[in-house]
Parts: C-alpha cells; structure tokens; sequence
C-alpha cells in the first residue's frame, strides 16, 4: 500500500474511532442527565416545607431573580422576567407542596419569551436538581452516583 494511501486510511481509522468514543460520551451524558430528571419528577423531601422554602427562594436570589409578592405564608413563588444570556426572558412559577409525616415537594416552572415572540417553558428539573443538593446533599450523592452508573451502562465502550 502505498504511504499516502496508508495515511489516509489510518486517518479515517483514527476518525471512526474518535466518532465512536464521542457517541458513547454523548449516551453517557444524555443517560445520566436522563436519571436525575427521572428522580425530580416525582422526588419527594425529607424535610417540611418550612426547612425547604428559605433555599428555594435563596437559589432564585441567586440567579438573579426578583420574587413577586406572593402573600405571607404563600407556597408559591412567581419571579419577574429576567433577561437570559441568550436575550430571551425567562420567569419562574415555583411551588411548594406540603405532605404528610413532615414531607414535602417544590416544582420549579420557567417560562421563557424569545426575541423573535416565540414562547416556551415546562418543568425546570435543573433548578430542581440545584435544589435537592443544597437541601438534602446525602441523597442528592446517592442519586447522583446511581446518574454515574446509569451514564457508564450506556457508554457501551
């Protein structure tokens, strides 16, 4: 064979084997993200709703959003638009829902205006995530290194 040749097959080899390697991160990844948003749905605290709040609103502060008067004692928090970096606008509907045996669960809801008017939103599973590991760091490791597992089964290298 001759060396350009030779060359450009080992180029392509090297090519097809970097494409495989990233496809099994990109599964790893989409598998892992997969899980955590999987235990948001329906995650549920050990803690009350008055130990869960305070973070809840503390985690918007942080992000940069302004919470709306929402009346004393309300569980839910509605945020003023806030510009993102992608120059959409984005506002949260946040919801604390109290349980019995001291339990509790919070929704987060983003709503989100783009410059052109179109509209989008849903389940934030992110925010709730940020959540979770502030709140209850012990089961947020657990989950999470059930994500690594779930993210290493689908790697599939």
């Amino acid at each position: 064979m001759k060396p350009v040749y030779r060359t450009a097959a080992l180029l392509l080899f090297a090519l097809g084997a970097l494409t495989m390697l990233g496809c099994g991160a990109l599964r790893a990844a989409s598998a892992r993200q997969a899980h955590i948003n999987e235990q948001m749905q329906n995650y549920t605290y050990e803690k009350s709703l008055d130990q869960i709040w305070p973070e809840a609103r503390a985690l918007l502060f942080e992000a940069g959003y302004q919470v709306r008067d929402t009346g004393e004692g309300s569980t839910t928090l509605e945020t003023e638009w806030s510009r993102s970096e992608g120059g959409s606008v984005v506002r949260y509907l946040v919801q604390g829902i109290e349980l019995d045996g001291g339990k509790a669960q919070v929704r987060f809801n983003s709503q989100a205006k783009t410059k052109d008017g179109s509209a989008g939103g849903g389940r934030d599973y992110s925010m709730e995530w940020r959540l979770v590991q502030r709140v209850e760091p012990t089961r947020a490791a657990r989950i999470e290194g059930d994500a690594d597992a779930a993210g290493e089964a689908a790697r599939g290298d």
